[in-house]
């Protein structure tokens, strides 16, 4: 068994490979260059980036481990990490801001080219016969993996 003590208060216990951590204030930061580790790596979400995608370029309105997004054409974009993947096994899910007021259609977002170090992906909106990509002012995506 194992403790850690910040003055008489007893903040991390360890026993049996089981961390208990005792705070009084549930607000901790974290660095930006924290990591995760086994269950707990593999279900934090590694990046994220919310940009805007109608201007020439791509503007990221807010990201976390993104380096940079290039427009690459209508409705296609290059997101690339500030910190690689170890491996190309990861996930990414994304979103787009509706078009049209009346929902007559939905976007859709693929990935494509999955590099460690980036991931392409494409918007494209319509039905099942007709599809045309298309950029938003309101791109959203997330990735998961080791």
């Amino acid at each position: 068994m194992a403790t850690l003590k910040m003055g008489s208060t007893t903040m991390f216990t360890e026993s049996s490979g089981a961390l208990t951590v005792n705070v009084s204030d549930p607000t901790i930061t974290l660095g930006s260059n924290t990591t995760f580790s086994g269950d707990a790596g593999q279900k934090t979400a590694k990046a994220w980036i919310y940009w805007d995608g109608q201007p020439s370029g791509g503007s990221i309105k807010d990201s976390f481990n993104i380096t940079s997004i290039t427009d690459r054409d209508v409705g296609r974009w290059t997101i690339t990490f500030d910190n690689d993947f170890p491996n190309n096994l990861y996930v990414g899910v994304g979103s787009a801001a509706n078009r049209s007021a009346d929902n007559s259609t939905t976007d859709g977002q693929c990935f494509n080219n999955q590099a460690l170090g980036s991931v392409q992906i494409s918007n494209a909106y319509g039905d099942a016969l007709n599809q045309s990509y298309f950029d938003r002012d309101g791109m959203y995506a997330v990735f998961f993996g080791d």
